[in-house]
């Protein structure tokens, strides 16, 4: 049984042939998908959706919050903050949306092209979706990623940021990020 975030359906639903979008794929076929309530409702926001998508969509089993999850969630981040660590970037790009827990925007430099960047994480192996894409005017008010972690495991999320961060200094910085951690 697997629950896939929402940049996993976008590039299913856009006929995607990546490793994330093939295991969704195999899993509807096997009916092994459940929808997360906070993706059901970002892929419904589109409004280019088409209704019968939509309708699909909808038919998902939506995964039950059991009681006390947000609690864990939020221990869970705790012992992360408490670790200390300092951003990569620093306060170049902001990380904004933390909250949530299956989502983050991070912010990039006003100049630069966020579908450049996705496009180049994607063919890094790393899947984010360009803010440019959830706005209406062909001007964003904001240049940026959103990056879903929904069902990347721990392990997982530390290279592929890294492999992410070597993509952003590559593509939309002007100099390059000194990484940097806190012991």
């Amino acid at each position: 049984m697997i629950a896939a975030d929402t940049g996993t359906w976008v590039v299913f639903l856009e006929g995607g042939a990546g490793e994330d979008a093939q295991l969704l794929d195999r899993a509807l076929k096997d009916r092994q998908v459940l929808m997360v309530p906070v993706v059901l409702t970002e892929l419904l926001s589109d409004p280019k959706l088409p209704s019968g998508v939509a309708e699909t969509l909808s038919e998902v089993p939506l995964v039950e919050i059991a009681s006390g999850y947000w609690q864990r969630a939020g221990a869970l981040r705790a012992k992360v903050l408490a670790k200390r660590r300092k951003a990569r970037f620093g306060d170049a790009l902001p990380v904004m949306g933390d909250e949530a827990g299956l989502h983050l925007v991070l912010g990039l430099p006003d100049d630069a092209n966020d579908r450049e960047v996705t496009a180049a994480s994607y063919d890094a192996g790393v899947i984010v979706r360009p803010l440019a894409s959830y706005y209406n005017s062909e001007t964003p008010e904001r240049r940026g990623l959103l990056l879903g972690y929904a069902c990347v495991p721990n392990e997982r999320i530390g290279p592929a940021f890294d492999t992410l961060a070597g993509v952003i200094e590559r593509t939309a910085m002007k100099t390059p990020a000194v990484p940097t951690r806190a012991a």
